[in-house]
């Protein structure tokens, strides 16, 4: 996942230790793994990571949130 450099296209800076996400696969399943903040600033970067994985159309999809220290409910499309 890469983080936009500047405001010019239209989303703010994110700070890579805001957010993290990675993926791993357990049997049929997809699992990301969402680590730091979720807010304003970083939903669309989880929405990004959520639509490329849904892509690939796993059987199942897990998004692991336990590593989540903040999920602004405004983040929830």
């Amino acid at each position: 996942m890469t983080f936009p450099e500047s405001e010019a296209d239209g989303f703010p800076v994110v700070p890579a230790a805001a957010m993290s996400v990675s993926r791993r696969r357990v049997a049929d399943a997809l699992v990301l793994s969402i680590g730091g903040e979720v807010d304003l600033s970083t939903a669309v970067l989880l929405g990004d990571a959520v639509t490329e994985v849904l892509a690939q159309a796993p059987a199942v999809l897990v998004l692991d949130l336990t590593a989540v220290t903040f999920f602004a409910s405004g983040s929830a499309r």
